[in-house]
């Protein structure tokens, strides 16, 4: 020991040289060294319940089709850090935030970039405490967050997307019915439009009746015509002076009457197509009011049906670097300095000992 003490103190000043430069460097690591920023947002993950909606049991079939997989944990703790983990999530967070006009994330290929930033992310699921923690660390503080947050969005966005509710599949389908109902609806409409303005038919009922009306007047006036013409013959013994005027009047109520007649059947003959019609756009607009409702029922059962991943904490952009750290630094320099020192001070003593056996077996050679 007493040994160990002389050869340090022998060597004090080439231990401390060591020290303080360990201790330089480190403090010029930690101010040249790029700052990088940690941003963290925490995701929850808890049982599917029967009783609230969540994610249906046919999820782990479709994972497939994102490049995911499944086990026997249960579903969210296997279904989030694989969304997360996943080429369709990168591309996402890659093409929302614009990353290819960034340094740190171009590359030649898909897979070049996917794998830069997959290298600033980490994502960690902690099933003890059901829970995922995303993290990005960039020299960006916002960009962190940025990313961060965007991979949370990318994640519900998926998880909704495999998810197979009742609500969301009836929903698809009256979409579709709604599309075709509407075009039935506008051809009907516009059939019936045409046939009334071909045949100026809009409403027979009262188109008859008022035909009818004009007929009975026009019979009216042509018999109270006859009468008199008659009267007058009779009083008169022969034909009148006005006679003439009379039965040209006759004749023309014969022929407005024949009109009207002609027209009636012309209505009576069209009336069966136009009431087709008229039932066609009836049936149809309540088929569609019937699917409006429906529609409106469906959107809100998938609202109710909706799952939301639970976000515990978003990612905050962060205001301290997680990288260089002082005191990790310091301490690093600190026993890089002390071991450093220790290891030169005894090494060169071993080797100059060393040499000097080397010398004395030399000598003793000789």
């Amino acid at each position: 020991m007493i040994t160990l003490i002389q050869i340090f103190r022998a060597r004090i000043k080439l231990f401390w040289l060591v020290f303080f430069l360990s201790i330089i460097v480190a403090i010029a690591y930690a101010l040249l060294a790029r700052h990088l920023y940690t941003a963290q947002a925490v995701v929850l993950t808890q049982s599917v319940s029967s009783s609230t909606s969540s994610i249906s049991s046919s999820v782990m079939d479709q994972l497939s089709s994102l490049g995911l997989s499944g086990g026997t944990a249960p579903l969210e703790v296997i279904l989030y850090p694989n969304v997360l983990e996943s080429d369709t999530a990168a591309l996402y967070v890659y093409e929302k935030l614009a990353l290819s006009h960034y340094e740190l994330f171009k590359g030649e290929t898909t897979e070049d970039r996917i794998k830069a930033l997959r290298d600033r992310v980490r994502i960690h699921a902690d099933s003890y405490n059901r829970r995922v923690i995303i993290e990005a660390t960039t020299p960006d503080p916002q960009l962190s967050a940025d990313i961060v947050n965007a991979f949370v969005e990318a994640l519900e966005k998926l998880v909704a997307q495999v998810q197979a509710s009742p609500a969301r599949r009836k929903l698809a389908y009256l979409e579709d019915k709604l599309v075709k109902v509407k075009q039935e609806l506008d051809d009907a409409q516009r059939k019936l439009k045409e046939f009334q303005e071909t045949y100026l038919l809009w409403d027979v009922e009262e188109q008859a009746s008022k035909l009818i009306e004009e007929v009975t007047e026009l019979s009216v006036e042509k018999e109270r015509l006859l009468l008199s013409l008659n009267t007058e013959q009779k009083l008169l013994g022969g034909s009148g002076p006005g006679d003439s005027i009379q039965r040209s009047r006759i004749a023309a109520y014969d022929d407005a009457i024949k009109r009207y007649q002609e027209e009636l059947k012309r209505i009576a003959g069209l009336s069966g197509v136009l009431a087709d019609l008229m039932r066609e756009v009836e049936v149809k607009e309540a088929v569609y009011t019937f699917l409006i409702t429906q529609y409106e029922q469906a959107k809100l059962e998938e609202m109710n049906e909706v799952y939301v991943v639970p976000v515990l904490e978003y990612a905050r952009v962060p205001e301290k670097r997680s990288w260089p750290t002082r005191k990790l630094i310091a301490g690093i320099g600190l026993v890089a300095g002390i071991l450093g020192g220790l290891f030169l001070v005894f090494f060169l003593e071993f080797w100059n000992r060393f040499r000097e056996k080397l010398r004395e077996a030399e000598r003793e050679s000789l």
